[in-house]
């Protein structure tokens, strides 16, 4: 019981109770996720507490009660009333960019992306895959523009083929896992845009860890 308090009052670290809070909620999804999934079920459910204190400090961030539905509404790509834990990114995300905050976070190699609209190869980073897909979740605006070659904040099928091109042929993801988590992340109404394309980076973090999970 001790160590499960302790867990639980770590996590209330990153409760969106400050805008200083959002980038490192990004960076450590899980806590972040629980500070609200108080059941442990996976799910913030509709008309429960859990999301009742979501939307209190939602609203609190941007000021406005309209402005959160809104926010919350948008994340809410299932369109069940629920957030699950990539719903609850797509929340973190639409906020950092109502409130017009850069999502760029210093790497753990002290470097950020470069691109400058040089496609997947501008990238130029070395790595595992995993420690790739964290860099470019961590640096979202740059890593999208590598693959937005014309800036219109939408992958094209022809960029979104580069996409998956490289996540074949450089970082060594299977058909399946690709075709999986790209089916789980393009949910756009208007296209595939930086919110699914951070999903995507996610789902695909997972399933390396679900393989490393496995082998052991």
């Amino acid at each position: 019981i001790a160590v499960g308090a302790q867990a639980g009052a770590a996590h209330t670290d990153y409760r969106l109770v400050s805008v200083d809070r959002l980038l490192p909620a990004r960076e450590n999804l899980q806590n972040a996720f629980e500070c609200y999934d108080k059941d442990d079920n996976h799910i913030i459910v509709h008309g429960e507490l859990e999301m009742q204190d979501l939307h209190r400090d939602v609203a609190a961030l941007v000021n406005s009660n309209d402005i959160a539905n809104k926010l919350m509404q948008e994340a809410d790509f299932h369109r069940d009333g629920d957030l699950d834990e990539l719903e609850f990114l797509a929340l973190l995300d639409t906020i950092c960019w109502h409130l017009k905050i850069k999502i760029c976070t210093k790497l753990a190699s002290g470097r950020h992306l470069q691109c400058k609209g040089a496609g997947a190869g501008g990238m130029q980073m070395l790595g595992s895959p995993e420690g790739l897909l964290a860099d470019a979740h961590a640096d979202l605006d740059a890593s999208f523009k590598c693959f937005d070659l014309d800036g219109n904040g939408k992958l094209s099928k022809e960029e979104l083929a580069e996409l998956i091109e490289h996540l074949k042929t450089s970082l060594y993801f299977s058909n399946e896992q690709v075709a999986r988590a790209l089916k789980e992340s393009d949910w756009g109404m208007d296209g595939f845009g930086e919110l699914q394309f951070d999903c995507l980076l996610v789902l695909l973090q997972r399933s390396v860890k679900n393989i490393k999970l496995d082998v052991q």
